[in-house]
């Protein structure tokens, strides 16, 4: 600003008006004082151990000395105020843009530091309300390009609202750290050039699910934990009963889960896309879907998507009544969805869902919670047999909520 101040007063003099340049110059040293004062009260707010002045004073002095510079300026001139205050700010904005070096401290990242600690722990001593519910999630992709359609869902749900984490496991060995390290970096990288928000977390583990299963349990910092993991369906037989304990984990933690499997064909993005929510006998995963489903909907990629929620009933005589109850629930919710029930009478289940559902670009469907004790092998024969009667879906969520939540009540 001195610098500023002193190239204004020398253009004034060549130009021989000294008028216009005496309230301009006046401006840019007292933005000089008063943004000196504005740092020097953020360093003591944040009291970070390189702020070690020979003459101390308390952070909110240099605030009030701040705001009366700035009242001052306005007082004496407005407009040369606003003249000092663009000119400063196109500065700055320069100065960002080629991305000179500074050789002194950026107080952001220690401001930044304060204020989350501040939100932390208040989040921390308040109860979780379930009307404010948005789902944290942690994403087991391994490689983002592997699987990119399970960060594109993630993202889709958290809408930038939520947190979103991208996971990894890298095995083990002597240069586990140096790996970790460039693994970071490069998810980071691509979801960067993605425009996709998110943290980055890796770990080292020589069994994947070890690692998966540290990585669920160790996330996240006091209240702000990942509450909903996303995954990807189990691709290889052999890894059906290790993937079904991790769920079973999981769901002990009170973690969400969703796992998701890839259309076969890519959607057609020129016509409008359909969510089908498959209402069950579950009440905490149907109020779960419902709930995704509508943040989906309320995303920039799923933002026209119609919403339908159907269910099955035994008979004929079971309908209206069911029909009576998710149309009163989707009107008193204020939701833009559909409604239909149909009959099962002697058909199978899924065979009833994969043709009413053959159309839909996304299903949501449930699964049941693992009983109390449930040895590891029995839920992995009831999860390998869900994947084997929804193979003919297209891209398909198998949801589990977990997390003690009534999720109906959003939508009462």
């Amino acid at each position: 600003a001195t610098a500023i101040a002193f190239a204004v007063a020398l253009a004034g003099i060549l130009a021989g008006d000294l008028n216009l340049i005496a309230p301009i110059l006046a401006m840019f040293f007292l933005t000089s004082y008063g943004f000196l004062n504005i740092s020097a009260g953020i360093e003591a707010l944040i009291g970070s151990p390189s702020w070690r002045p020979q003459f101390k004073v308390k952070w909110w002095i240099s605030m009030l000395g701040a705001a009366v510079c700035f009242t001052f300026m306005l007082m004496i001139n407005a407009g040369a105020t606003l003249i000092a205050a663009s000119v400063s700010g196109l500065v700055f904005y320069l100065t960002q843009r080629r991305q000179m070096r500074a050789y002194w401290g950026d107080t952001r990242h220690g401001l930044l530091t304060l204020l989350a600690r501040f939100a932390i722990y208040r989040l921390a001593a308040s109860k979780p309300e379930e009307r404010t519910w948005r789902p944290n999630i942690l994403v087991m992709s391994g490689s983002p390009t592997s699987r990119w359609y399970l960060i594109e869902l993630a993202d889709a749900l958290t809408q930038g609202r939520g947190f979103l984490t991208v996971a990894s496991v890298v095995p083990g060995g002597s240069a586990a750290a140096a790996r970790v390290a460039e693994v970071e970096r490069t998810i980071a990288d691509y979801l960067r050039k993605r425009s996709v928000p998110s943290l980055v977390e890796v770990h080292v583990a020589d069994d994947v699910f070890a690692g998966a299963d540290s990585l669920i349990q160790s996330s996240g910092i006091g209240p702000l934990f990942p509450n909903t993991i996303l995954l990807g369906e189990t691709e290889r037989p052999e890894n059906v009963a290790p993937f079904a304990g991790l769920l079973i984990r999981a769901h002990s933690l009170q973690r969400n889960l969703l796992v998701v499997r890839e259309a076969e064909a890519e959607p057609d993005a020129t016509g409008e896309r359909r969510i089908d929510v498959w209402w069950g006998r579950e009440r905490k995963n149907a109020g779960l879907m419902l709930a995704l489903g509508f943040l989906l909907q309320q995303s920039r990629d799923w933002q026209r998507a119609s919403l339908t929620l159907k269910s099955i009933v035994p008979s004929e005589d079971e309908r209206e009544g069911a029909l009576r109850q998710l149309t009163r629930l989707v009107q008193h919710g204020r939701l833009s969805a559909e409604v239909e029930v149909l009959v099962q009478n002697d058909a199978d289940t899924f065979d009833l869902i994969t043709r009413s559902s053959a159309d839909a670009d996304l299903v949501l469907l449930g699964m049941r919670p693992p009983a109390a004790d449930e040895p590891e092998t029995e839920y992995a024969g009831y999860y390998a047999e869900l994947l084997d009667k929804t193979d003919g879906l297209p891209a398909t969520a198998l949801v589990l909520a977990a997390e003690n939540i009534d999720f109906i009540t959003i939508f009462q």
